[in-house]
């Protein structure tokens, strides 16, 4: 996936961490050491200037702060809508794996030409290691694999055509993705056949040749037939190979695709190439990765099977960039709120303090903590609605930047946008909440004295 989906938010995380120390800052201006709000120095000449209504730079001042609040709610809000687009892809693509209790299924990798293997000691070599692996009592069953492939779709294509004589010029190919695997791989996977048979120890590489389809696969080449019996060609091959079973489809990102199995041992095994042990367990299977290399190394003593990890792990590894994608975005909006709280706590603070001589009169008049704490609090309240509000026109325009990485969710999706607004509302709220405390501590004599 191309770098440049993630160099935005690594930037915007710098920019969040460099500013936070001045926010800090900005938090603790309006505080002294014993944290109660007050003018630094309150000199009769600054109570005469706040009589007159702190205007010029402080007024000024008092406008940057509580823009530059704005702005940080604002880009909060982007950035936290993108995480939680994000992460809700990614919930859809696990919900795509319809493979029965991957947890339980171990992988392990081997490459026989690490002994220069050829192709038929290799295939030896795979039937006996089936064999032993099959034999041991905590195994449900085993396969093995080309590649670990957990939806219809693979590096691997090949061109293939229907009908019961060779194709020739004129014909209509058929792009598709395959994998070549051995016998019991759609039980060890947990995956259903449709209809026909799954590959058996017949299909050898002298028997005749055949193939399984997908439903998409068949209902493209036979529309309205049965597939089984039929013949499929594979662009290079001089003979068509017999259809004898059809599997469900697995979903993709992309939709339903065509895709096929071809039988591991009557195609070449790729000595040269590495293939993957599945092993369906009753046990947890990283602890039976041993037993499992033990009958591996019966077999021949430098030929060790590696990379040990199960089939849930692989799945998640499969989404790697957008999980990359999804915990910048979201840590940079995790970031961009705190620096924002940080800053609105400091702007309230110093709003508070500016106030100090306002609020003692009114506590002196018969005005309660409650009036005092919906004053200061609406006071950090107004700036948080603000913020949000424009921050969510602004997630609107730009989720189409996250358009591209999106599966199964809508750059508009109102459940993240409401959950981001509570939670930037609530955050907002507290960091309002703790300068009002402070601001209703105020002695009205002590500030009717300076009167």
């Amino acid at each position: 996936m191309p770098l440049r989906y993630y160099a935005a938010p690594v930037s915007s995380s710098q920019s969040v961490v460099t500013g936070m120390v001045t926010n800090v800052k900005a938090a603790r201006k309006g505080q002294d050491r014993s944290g109660k709000i007050q003018l630094s120095g309150w000199s009769q000449g600054q109570a005469a200037s706040l009589k007159e209504g702190a205007g010029g730079r402080s007024a000024t001042r008092s406008r940057v702060r509580a823009l530059l609040m704005v702005f940080q709610l604002s880009f909060s809000v982007v950035l936290l809508s993108g995480g939680g687009l994000l992460f809700q892809t990614l919930r859809h693509y696990q919900s795509l794996v319809s493979i029965f209790k991957p947890e339980q299924v171990l992988l392990l990798s081997l490459q026989p030409s690490h002994q220069q293997y050829d192709d038929a000691r290799a295939r030896d070599f795979y039937r006996r290691l089936l064999e032993r692996v099959e034999r041991l009592p905590e195994v449900r069953s085993a396969s093995l694999a080309r590649e670990v492939s957990v939806r219809d779709a693979s590096f691997f294509t090949e061109r293939v055509a229907a009908g019961r004589v060779a194709p020739g010029a004129g014909t209509s190919w058929t792009d598709v993705a395959y994998d070549a695997v051995a016998p019991g791989f759609f039980r060890t996977m947990g995956a259903g056949l449709v209809r026909g048979r799954d590959f058996s120890d017949r299909d050898h590489e002298g028997a005749g040749p055949v193939v399984i389809v997908n439903e998409t696969l068949a209902r493209r080449l036979w529309p309205g037939a049965i597939p089984l019996g039929q013949l499929l060609w594979i662009d290079g091959e001089r003979s068509g190979r017999e259809v004898v079973g059809v599997a469900s489809d697995r979903p993709t990102p992309d939709g339903p695709r065509p895709f096929l199995y071809e039988p591991l041992f009557q195609r070449d095994p790729w000595a040269g190439s590495r293939h993957v042990l599945h092993v369906r367990t009753s046990v947890s299977p990283l602890a039976f990765v041993s037993a499992v290399q033990r009958e591996a190394v019966a077999l021949n003593v430098n030929l060790p099977l590696f990379n040990p990890r199960t089939l849930d792990r692989e799945i998640a590894g499969g989404r790697f960039f957008e999980r990359l994608a999804g915990a910048v975005v979201g840590g940079s909006g995790l970031l961009a709120l705190l620096l924002a709280a940080i800053g609105l706590y400091g702007v309230t603070s110093y709003w508070a303090s500016q106030r100090r001589h306002e609020f003692g009169i009114r506590v002196a008049m018969g005005a309660g903590t409650s009036d005092v704490l919906r004053l200061v609090v609406g006071q950090g309240m107004k700036l948080s609605l603000v913020g949000v509000a424009i921050g969510l026109v602004a997630a609107l325009a730009s989720n189409r930047v996250w358009a591209s990485l999106l599966y199964g969710v809508r750059p508009v999706d109102l459940t993240v946008l409401a959950g981001v607004s509570l939670l930037l509302i609530a955050s907002t709220l507290v960091a309002s909440y703790l300068p009002a405390r402070q601001a209703t501590k105020v002695d009205q004599v002590t500030v009717m004295r300076a009167e």
